[in-house]
C-alpha cells in the first residue's frame, strides 16, 4: 500500500503534500516520512559507534509493535 505525496521543510514549517487530501492520508504520510528519517539517523549513528567501539554491526530491523516491549514479567 504505497502512499504518495511529499514532505519538506520550508523556513520554520513542515509542509505535507499528500496526493489525497484527508487527515488520515496526511497522518500516514507524516508517519512514513518520520520513520524514514529515524531509520537513516539510527543507521548512521549505529555504524559510527560500531566503528568507534570496534564491534561488528550486522543489521537492524524496525517493527510496528502493537504491544509493550522491553518489560520484565
Amino acid at each position: 500500500n504505497k502512499l504518495d505525496g511529499s514532505v519538506r521543510f520550508y523556513q520554520d514549517s513542515l509542509i505535507l503534500a499528500p496526493t489525497i487530501l484527508s487527515s488520515k492520508s496526511s497522518l500516514l504520510l507524516l508517519e512514513k516520512w518520520l520513520q524514514s528519517k529515524a531509520r537513516h539517523l539510527i543507521s548512521e549513528r549505529t555504524h559510527y559507534w560500531s566503528e568507534q567501539m570496534e564491534l561488528p554491526f550486522n543489521g537492524m530491523a524496525f517493527k510496528q509493535q502493537k504491544t509493550r516491549w522491553g518489560s520484565c514479567s
